[in-house]
C-alpha cells in the first residue's frame, strides 16, 4: 500500500525533506529478521513504512498490518551461494505498487536504478551453529547477521554479526580488501589499504609484515576496532575446542574452510580457535623488574619510546590458539607472551564495530 507524502504519521517529518527521505517509521528496534525455524527466510515486519524519492517523486510505501516474508525466489537472479552478503531492496513498480527484492548487488537490483530501488537491509548466506553439538551447522541465512535501516553496526554491515550490547563482529578473520602497504617516510610506519571479513580468503597476519600495532590501526582504517577479551569471549562462546573437530591443521589456510565441519562459535563466529592467534585490545605488564627505564624497541620509528621494566614488558593479549596448538586452543584461550609490535606468521586478528 502506498502513502504519499500528506499521511499524518509521515508528517512528523515533513519540515525536514532530507532527513524525512532518510527515515523509517515502525514500531520495533529490528525492521528485518530472519524467520525463525527456516534457513532461507527473512521477515520485514508490519505496520512499517519506507520512503522513496523517485525522480523528485516522493513515496511512502507501507507494508500493512502483516509481515512480508522473502526467500530464496525473491532474488533478483541466481540462487544463495554461502559466503556472500545479499542486500534487500523496496523498489517502486509504479503507482501503488511495490516490489521487495534480494540482490547480490550493493547498488540496486537487477530491473531497477538508484531512484526506483532503496536499499533497506540485508544479510550474510553463510553457515550456522545450531546447538552445542560440534557438527550441528546448517547452510543458512546467518540469523544474527540480518541488518537494515534502524540495527545495524556504524561500519559496512557486510560479513559480521550481532552479539547484544550494542556490539558487532566479523564473522572471518580479516582478509585484503584494499591493498595494504607501509609508507617508512621519516621512519614511521604508516599502514595505507583496509581488510574485510571474507569468505574463502587468505587471512592477514604477521606473514604480510602486520605487528598488533598494525592490525589496530588496520581496523581504524577498517571503520572499527579490535575485540576486547569480554567481547571475544562472547563472540567464541561454544566455539569447540582445538581437538574437537577435524579441520585445516598445517597452515592458516583461507577464512571459513572448517565452518561447515564445526569450527563456528554459538554466535556464529567462524574460525575462534586453532586458525590465528588473534590480536585483542587489551594490554598487560610483564613485571620482573621494580626498576623501570625508557626502553627502545622501536628505534627509528620516530613513536616515542616506553618506561617499562624491560625492553619487553608491554605485552598485548591475543586469544584462540593456532592450527597446532590442539587442546589448548578454544573459546577462552587467552595468552599474554607477545608485545604489540612482534610480527609473526600465526597471528592475526578479528575486528568488531559499535551498533548505529
Amino acid at each position: 500500500m502506498i502513502l504519499w507524502k500528506n499521511d499524518p504519521t509521515y508528517l512528523l517529518n515533513a519540515d525536514n525533506l532530507h532527513k524525512s527521505l532518510a527515515d523509517i517509521i515502525t514500531f520495533g528496534n529490528q525492521i528485518i529478521t530472519a524467520k525463525s525455524g527456516e534457513t532461507k527466510t527473512i521477515v520485514i515486519a508490519a505496520n512499517t513504512k519506507f520512503a522513496i524519492n523517485n525522480n523528485g517523486t516522493i513515496k511512502v510505501f507501507d507494508i500493512g498490518s502483516s509481515d512480508v516474508e522473502l526467500t530464496e525466489s525473491d532474488l533478483d537472479t541466481g540462487v544463495f551461494a554461502v559466503g556472500k552478503d545479499y542486500y534487500v531492496y523496496l523498489c517502486d513498480a509504479g503507482v501503488d505498487l511495490e516490489v521487495y527484492l534480494i540482490s547480490l548487488n550493493s547498488t540496486y537490483p537487477a530491473g531497477y536504478d538508484a531512484d526506483s530501488s532503496r536499499k533497506i537491509g540485508g544479510f550474510h548466506y553463510g553457515y550456522k551453529r545450531n546447538s552445542i553439538t560440534v557438527a550441528d551447522v546448517s547452510e543458512a541465512i546467518v540469523p544474527n547477521s540480518v541488518w537494515d535501516l534502524k540495527h545495524r553496526p556504524k561500519c559496512d554491515p557486510e560479513g559480521m554479526v550481532y552479539l547484544g550490547g550494542g556490539v558487532w563482529v566479523d564473522i572471518y578473520l580479516p582478509s585484503v580488501n584494499e591493498a595494504i602497504t607501509f609508507n617508512g617516510g621519516n621512519g614511521y610506519p604508516l599502514l595505507t589499504g583496509t581488510a574485510k571479513s571474507i569468505y574463502n580468503a587468505t587471512p592477514l597476519t604477521g606473514t604480510e609484515g602486520l605487528s598488533g600495532y598494525n592490525f589496530v590501526e588496520l581496523a581504524r582504517r577498517s571503520g572499527k576496532r579490535l575485540l576486547s577479551y569480554s567481547d571475544w569471549l562472547m563472540a567464541a562462546h561454544g566455539h569447540p575446542a582445538g581437538d574437537q573437530f577435524a579441520g585445516n591443521t598445517a597452515t592458516r589456510g583461507t577464512t571459513g574452510e572448517d565452518a561447515d565441519i564445526g569450527s563456528i562459535s554459538l554466535a556464529n563466529v567462524v574460525d575462534c580457535a586453532r586458525k590465528l592467534w588473534q590480536w585483542l585490545d587489551e594490554y598487560t605488564i610483564e613485571q620482573t623488574s621494580t626498576s623501570y627505564a625508557w626502553q627502545t624497541p622501536m628505534a627509528g620509528m620516530n613513536v616515542g619510546q616506553l618506561y617499562l621494566p624491560n625492553a619487553t614488558g608491554l605485552r598485548q593479549f591475543h586469544a584462540g590458539g593456532i592450527w597446532c596448538s590442539g587442546a589448548v586452543a578454544g573459546s577462552r584461550t587467552v595468552n599474554l607472551d607477545a608485545f604489540p609490535w612482534y610480527v609473526g606468521t600465526y597471528f592475526g586478528s578479528r575486528f568488531a564495530c559499535d551498533s548505529l
